[in-house]
């Protein structure tokens, strides 16, 4: 069994009409038209030949004129069962007669029925398109040469997305000619563009034609989408079913609670993607894509591109990829990865994660304890509300904690740390880092490098164990001096041996490190203003 490329597969619907393996085609009349006749056919029936002309006219830009007399394709619904015989004189098919018979069309049966899918079948028979291997032969899939034959590769199959063990897609009614009848009808009839502006595919459609009933038709629906410009939006968010929209040129996707039933050409780009209220995984492209997961737990991964992501309901994982993106968790408890690039990332609630990882980013938590990490790069870390733990990693950060007791760390590289209303603990690590406490009760720990700790209001420790640092705003009604990293400290007199003063300000050294005190009189510094 082999697995066919579109090309391969559109190549044998081509050639297999006819017997001596020669393509045909209908060639329009001097008006440029291809005339049809449909007046034997009811009400009903004369709708689903309309709209399977529609369908093929758009995605060829064929025109199809109706008229009471002989006509290049002739409707039918005499007989048990669904065929067209067609007449040819060499390239050219002169005519053909389409026999649905009555008995196959259902009451109701319109978009997304079996029904319309025989009149598209039968019309691109009529146009020269033949099956893609010899059904009187391959009666079961078992039996089947082709292991991507079924209806999510092309109406003219004669097997169902669920009898084709081979792919991974549920069975669904085809809306539109699939990939390959696609790709034949461009090579017979030439390429025509279509949606060429601002289109919107499902929820508030505005594509035209079958996929304005994709909303509700739901799983249903089987579709290709050709898309030559603008800016596009699939909108999926009407279902709660867990959807897997991958906007990549020639993936398939499974959306509306179907599996595999959408399929992207190869070429044609959609920009933006909204789920809906199940746990949805939505995948971007090339371009900058805005993706919107709706309701529930979901994974969002923009790829490349500046990606605008938004994770709204739910516990969701969002992934940036490369490119600047713009990245929001929403309600729940979220993870954030922005990827290369400098990226935005922002939460509203929960206890979320939110990494930059490369790049220049700018990271704003939310109201719950969120846990924010800079990764590479010159990071600007915000906590905003909750009990945060911001990490700036490499490079040069700004971190600001915001309300709630914040742990920072600025990580290599020289950062700038500043604490907030609450009681605070704030470790500048490796790098000449500029720590400053603000309100509550905070702990200032330069760690290596030459670091400026500002005391700010309330009781706050000043850790110092290494380099040459600086403490401003000291207040000894309040304030410590933490030097319990230096062995040999044993008692308040190893401490004030080592205090001299310098111009305005309090110096203190040991091994080679240095700490300046600013705006002290190192005479009147005591046992209580420090620990060892």
């Amino acid at each position: 069994m082999q697995h066919l490329s579109p090309e391969q597969f559109a190549r044998l619907l081509q050639t297999s009409l006819f017997s001596d393996g020669v393509t045909r085609v209908v060639r329009p009349g001097g008006d440029g038209t291809i005339s049809v006749n449909i007046v034997d056919l009811t009400a009903q029936e004369q709708g689903l030949a309309r709209n399977a002309l529609a369908e093929i006219a758009r995605m060829t830009g064929l025109r199809f004129v109706e008229t009471t007399a002989r006509a290049s394709i002739t409707y039918l619904n005499d007989g048990d069962r669904a065929h067209t015989q067609s007449s040819a004189s060499g390239s050219t098919i002169s005519s053909s007669t389409i026999r649905i018979a009555s008995e196959r069309v259902g009451a109701g049966d319109g978009y997304g029925s079996f029904a319309f899918r025989t009149y598209m079948h039968e019309t691109l028979h009529a146009l020269g398109l033949g099956h893609p291997q010899d059904y009187g032969r391959v009666r079961d899939f078992s039996q089947s040469a082709i292991a991507n034959d079924s209806w999510q590769m092309s109406i003219l199959s004669y097997f169902d997305q669920d009898e084709n063990t081979a792919i991974d897609a549920t069975k669904a009614y085809n809306l539109t000619p699939m990939l390959a009848d696609y790709l034949a009808l461009s090579a017979m009839y030439g390429v025509t563009t279509m949606h060429v502006g601002a289109t919107t595919y499902g929820v508030g459609s505005t594509a035209g034609g079958s996929l304005d009933q994709l909303a509700s038709l739901g799983a249903r629906a089987a579709f290709l989408l050709v898309d030559d410009g603008g800016i596009d939006h699939v909108n999926f968010s009407n279902t709660s079913a867990a959807q897997r929209i991958d906007l990549g040129p020639g993936a398939f996707s499974n959306v509306l609670g179907g599996i595999g039933n959408m399929h992207i050409a190869p070429g044609s780009v959609v920009e933006n993607a909204t789920g809906g209220g199940g746990a949805d995984v939505i995948l971007g492209n090339h371009v900058g894509n805005r993706l919107a997961g709706g309701d529930g737990n979901d994974l969002l991964e923009g790829r490349a591109g500046a990606d605008a992501l938004d994770g709204q309901g739910g516990d969701d994982r969002l992934s940036g990829g490369n490119g600047d993106d713009r990245m929001s968790g929403g309600s729940g408890n979220d993870q954030l990865r922005g990827g290369a690039g400098n990226d935005r990332l922002t939460d509203v609630s929960g206890t979320n994660l939110l990494d930059g990882e490369g790049g220049n980013d700018a990271i704003t938590g939310g109201s719950g304890a969120d846990t924010a990490i800079g990764g590479a790069g010159s990071d600007t870390l915000v906590g905003a509300g909750g009990n945060d733990n911001l990490s700036g990693g490499d490079g040069g950060d700004r971190l600001f904690g915001g309300e709630g007791g914040d742990v920072m760390r600025g990580g290599v590289g020289h950062d700038i740390l500043i604490g907030g209303a609450d009681d605070d603990r704030l470790y500048g690590d490796a790098g000449n880092d500029d720590l400053a406490a603000e309100g509550g009760r905070d702990l200032l720990d330069g760690g290596a490098g030459d670091d400026l700790l500002r005391g700010g209001i309330g009781a706050d420790r000043f850790v110092f164990a290494a380099g040459h640092d600086r403490i401003r705003n000291f207040d000894r009604s309040a304030d410590v001096i933490d030097l319990s990293g230096f062995a040999g400290l044993d008692r308040w007199a190893d401490v004030s041996a080592r205090l001299t003063q310098s111009g305005n300000h309090t110096l203190f050294q040991m091994n080679g490190h240095s700490l300046v005190i600013e705006w002290t009189r190192a005479n009147t510094l005591d046992h209580t203003d420090f620990v060892w």
